[in-house]
């Protein structure tokens, strides 16, 4: 099954960075990278050493749970079987089955996402032919249950990416995310379409963005804060025609000059609106892209004469079983909203401004520019211990060694610089 290594942007939750019984920020860290052939399951951990463990047991594909969740588990799919298999990680590193699910239908995409998105407990996200699942292996009836059926629109397509956020307001026994934001592949081989689906086992997607590079779910800091039920952001990076010198975002010849966008804009749930004017639109109905609330372009920021249009302006890339889409990622953290072209190695960061209590328009301010020189192959951002900065992690591909190796690099983000 596809999967992302980091796991996909999580900007979309409301995730408590304060840990009131310590009274200081709490430090995230991204989730552990799981690699598994037919003999062997390797846990890789950024920040714990030995940073690998190795394990004599081989599997089709194999998950991780959050770093600082209650305990270590391992989740491993076997498609002969037809089983997920989930191990609880002793503290001597051993490894106890905690429980085995049968999988009848094929697994096509999976994740691992945080306790806020189903009862604050271990949540695996399951997407196969008939919907996406959230199976809680942990709770009393661990069976997968149905968020979302696949319908007409997302047949046969493949998933690329998939994130959920938002929340239901619930605190006491059912907290719940209530958007799901997932991309598959375009008409055009270098674009994405991203769709968005009320969490409701009846709900089905509905297009929010069509020929796009990037898109991402992204929480305003104060939204969900007290605790009240609230709906992300919707931010894409797509592309637009121009007139005069732009960003040639096309590898391929002949192409029109294009200018990149990075769009933050409103989702509206449009069932709830047509139920609150009495319309008899059905409860299916899922989520709607609204108004646009802040946009800038990317072109004077890109170095465009330079990075763009030089001979190596495309870095070497890795092989790949998932492909090379989407190309831009789109990491959301704080208010923090960072732009990641993959095949350039060029991370551009803004910061949003809610305009609501100032009464000034929603904006996109730049904080700053990092080349770096190697191909993307995933990143996560997370926040750290000091107030107003975020750490953000990238898998990048480095073709300078002998063997052409991955290597993971650290890159912190403060309200001064990045």
């Amino acid at each position: 099954p596809a999967s992302r290594h980091f796991g996909g942007n999580r900007g979309g939750y409301f995730l408590e960075n304060y840990d009131y019984t310590l009274h200081k920020r709490k430090t995230e860290y991204p989730r552990p990278i799981a690699i598994c052939g037919t003999e062997k399951t390797v846990i890789y951990n950024i920040k714990n050493t030995p940073r690998g463990k190795v394990y004599q047991m081989g599997a089709s594909g194999s998950l991780c749970s959050d770093i600082g969740f209650r305990k270590e588990y391992l989740c491993c799919f076997h498609v002969q079987k037809k089983t997920l298999l989930l191990y609880e990680v002793d503290a001597d590193d051993s490894l106890v089955i905690e429980l085995e699910q049968p999988m009848k239908s094929k697994l096509n995409f999976w994740a691992v996402l945080p306790p806020q998105a189903h009862n604050n407990t271990l949540v695996i996200m399951l997407i196969t032919p008939l919907g996406g699942f959230h199976w809680m292996p942990l709770t009393q009836e661990p069976r997968p249950r149905r968020v979302w059926q696949r319908g007409t629109e997302l047949q046969g397509k493949r998933i690329l990416a998939y994130e959920e956020g938002g929340s239901n307001g619930l605190t006491d026994g059912l907290p719940r995310s209530t958007v799901a934001l997932l991309l598959t592949p375009s008409q055009k081989n270098e674009w994405v379409d991203a769709w968005c689906i009320r969490l409701n086992k009846e709900s089905t997607a509905v297009n929010v963005g069509s020929g796009l590079v990037g898109a991402a779910l992204f929480r305003v800091s104060d939204s969900g804060a007290d605790g009240s039920p609230f709906a992300p952001l919707l931010c894409t990076v797509g592309i637009e025609p121009r007139t005069g010198p732009g960003f040639k975002y096309s590898v391929e010849k002949n192409e029109v000059e294009e200018s990149l966008i990075l769009q933050v804009s409103s989702l509206v749930d449009a069932s709830a609106v047509a139920e609150a004017e009495g319309s008899s639109v059905a409860s299916a109905m899922s989520v709607v892209k609204g108004a646009v609330l802040a946009r800038v372009s990317l072109d004077d920021k890109l170095n465009i004469a330079n990075t763009i249009h030089g001979e190596n302006s495309c870095l070497k890339k890795p092989e790949l079983a998932l492909g090379y889409l989407p190309d831009v990622l789109i990491l959301c953290r704080e208010n923090f909203v960072v732009v990641v072209i993959r095949s350039r190695g060029i991370i551009l960061a803004y910061s949003y401004r809610d305009g609501t209590h100032t009464l000034d328009d929603d904006s996109l301010v730049f904080y700053g520019k990092k080349e770096i020189g190697s191909y993307v192959v995933d990143g996560a951002i997370c926040s750290s211990e000091a107030e107003g900065e975020v750490e953000m992690n990238f898998l990048l591909y480095d073709e300078s060694t002998e063997h052409n190796v991955g290597k993971i690099i650290v890159i912190t983000l403060s309200r001064e610089s990045l």
